[in-house]
């Protein structure tokens, strides 16, 4: 074969290649220049510009969930986002995505209502401050409120259960001071485990990561009591402290943040696996450990050697989930994708598979979950934000800078949507 010919066929195996690796993506559901929102009336938008309690370009959100109701012949969804408050001008901290266009996206609708939020942490029975929330199978609806505007606490942390068959508030949990530092403590990632839907599915408990105090708070719904944990692996690392994403780079020192169970289905002892953000080392420990309170109410700093790192990324992660085929998926900042890993194999690089790659439309996903639907597949949806643009004043409002995307396991495993 002469070697043009040769050159020809390689340039088309790129090609095809190039194509494939394109291929591998999310499908983009929502997608936003500048957050947007729904306000009661322009009475209360024009209030709220003009206390400064909606600051045009000062919201980021940070996660995403999905609610599937109906059956399976006529099933709708409401997606859920939240929008922690770290600054001020921030009018609406948790909502649904609605239809309502806006100037740079669909508008927030404010959830459960509009007046959970227009306080700003003056009234501490409403929300202040979303930060990630979960969606249970027995359509229970858990926020973390971490209680905090900005660096200031203006009310306790706590964690709110609501009914989304009616949407009425059915628990509320304010974490004792014990648990959290005031101004310092940010309870960020509540993952919930239900262990029985019998009896009002009372069984159930709740791990909170502790992004800035650097601990786990573990609440035990039936017994409505909570403690923590910590250990050195919960920290951040400084040499993985500053991320670079699409070329810009900026320091982070967060803790504490991806939360993942493995499968009651797996038969075997389950695992509680963690990192911290500013890391790139996956870790676990032992759930029977972790759910025994006994040990921890006497110290927070109990068994330190059972908590075990497993291997590492070669770059840092936010979130992640494992589906019931106990394949974890997760983010990788700085390649800019989603991977998968099955836990049952070491964890190294050579283990993973990029299921998703998109320079663009993925960068820095703070967002992730693993939804079951009414004809019993899962998907994966995921929230990305440009987080740098942010942290280095980059962020440019005519641009797409936050996109909700979603696709299902099964796709992703075999090739991509």
């Amino acid at each position: 074969m002469r070697k043009a010919e040769l050159t020809g066929l390689f340039s088309l195996f790129l090609t095809v290649l190039s194509v494939c690796v394109a291929n591998r993506d999310l499908r983009v559901v929502v997608e936003w220049k500048e957050m947007e929102f729904s306000f009661p009336t322009e009475a209360d938008r024009s209030q709220a510009i003009k206390d400064g309690r909606y600051v045009r370009g000062n919201s980021v959100p940070i996660d995403v969930d999905v609610h599937y109701f109906g059956n399976s012949l006529s099933t709708r969804r409401r997606i859920f986002v939240t929008i922690p408050r770290f600054s001020t001008g921030i009018p609406i901290s948790f909502g649904t995505v609605t239809n309502l266009p806006g100037e740079g996206g669909p508008q927030i609708k404010a959830y459960p209502a509009y007046s959970w939020h227009s306080s700003n942490g003056q009234d501490c029975n409403g929300i202040t401050s979303a930060f990630r929330v979960a969606i249970d199978e027995c359509e229970r609806l858990w926020i973390i409120d971490t209680g905090r505007i900005g660096d200031v606490q203006s009310c306790i942390p706590q964690l709110l259960a609501f009914d989304l068959r009616n949407d009425t508030l059915i628990h509320r949990y304010r974490f004792p001071q014990s648990q959290y530092g005031t101004g310092v403590s940010l309870f960020a990632t509540p993952i919930v485990d239900v262990r029985s839907s019998s009896q009002g599915c009372r069984k159930t408990m709740v791990y909170i990561a502790d992004i800035d105090y650097h601990g786990l708070v573990v609440y035990d719904y039936e017994e409505n009591t909570s403690w923590r944990i910590e250990n050195k692996l919960m920290y951040p690392n400084p040499d993985w402290g500053t991320f670079t994403i699409a070329g810009q780079s900026f320091d982070l020192m967060d803790g504490l943040v991806g939360l993942a169970l493995t499968p009651q289905s797996s038969g075997r002892e389950r695992y509680l696996y963690f990192h911290a953000m500013a890391g790139e080392v996956e870790n676990r420990v032992l759930l029977s450990l972790v759910d025994n309170r006994t040990i921890w109410i006497k110290s927070s700093n109990a068994r330190p050697r059972n908590f075990v790192t497993i291997g590492g990324r070669g770059t840092q992660s936010a979130v992640m989930a494992i589906d019931s085929r106990e394949n974890m998926f997760f983010g990788l900042m700085q390649d800019i994708a989603v991977a998968s890993w099955n836990i049952n194999t070491p964890y190294k690089r050579s283990n993973f598979k990029i299921v998703a790659q998109n320079s663009e439309t993925l960068q820095f996903i703070s967002g992730l979950k693993i939804k079951r639907t009414k004809v019993n597949t899962e998907e994966l949806w995921a929230i990305s934000n440009r987080f740098q643009k942010g942290s280095t004043g980059t962020r440019n409002s005519q641009e797409i800078n936050y996109r909700i995307l979603e696709c299902s396991t099964e796709e992703l495993l075999a090739g991509g949507c």
